[in-house]
């Protein structure tokens, strides 16, 4: 099996939780102050949704739980990830400005996910934080006519 190069540009979505904000949030290493990666850190929630309650739960989080992590000292934005081989997996990456909080801001334990997403959350599964570095020169598009050569589950 043989790689083959393939043109990727990211486009930053304002409409993405935390817009644009995101790619330039966090510190930069001594070493790489100007042209190193962003860094942040990232809490990583893994909740399985309810039979049914997917979409449900994907709006409760983008409207009163990111509400309540938008008033959170050092929350710089969140992503939610869809299993597409899981249909009721849903991710929540949330990023800290540092570690401690991205460890210690148990988010998907409070009052206002219990009272807001309980009913639609079978159970929270996983929790996991990480080190973030976000590349900011990088756009991201897929040229879809030729990633179809090189991955034919992509439709052109």
């Amino acid at each position: 099996m043989s790689l083959q190069q393939v043109e990727v540009e990211l486009n930053g979505n304002e409409n993405a939780i935390g817009g644009p904000a995101i790619w330039t949030a966090g510190k930069t290493s001594n070493s790489h102050r100007q042209t190193g990666p962003v860094t942040l850190n990232a809490r990583v929630v893994e909740f399985i949704a309810k039979p049914g309650k997917v979409r449900h739960l994907e709006d409760c989080i983008r409207g009163k739980i990111m509400e309540f992590l938008n008033r959170q000292n050092e929350f710089s934005g969140a992503i939610i990830l869809n299993s597409h081989k899981e249909p009721r997996l849903v991710l929540v990456v949330s990023f800290w400005t540092t570690q401690q909080m991205a460890a210690e801001n148990c988010w998907e334990k409070s009052r206002v996910v219990r009272l807001s997403a309980g009913s639609l959350i079978d159970v929270c599964s996983r929790v996991n934080t990480y080190e973030v570095a976000f590349v900011k020169s990088i756009d991201v598009t897929v040229d879809r006519a030729n990633a179809h050569a090189w991955w034919p589950e992509v439709q052109g």
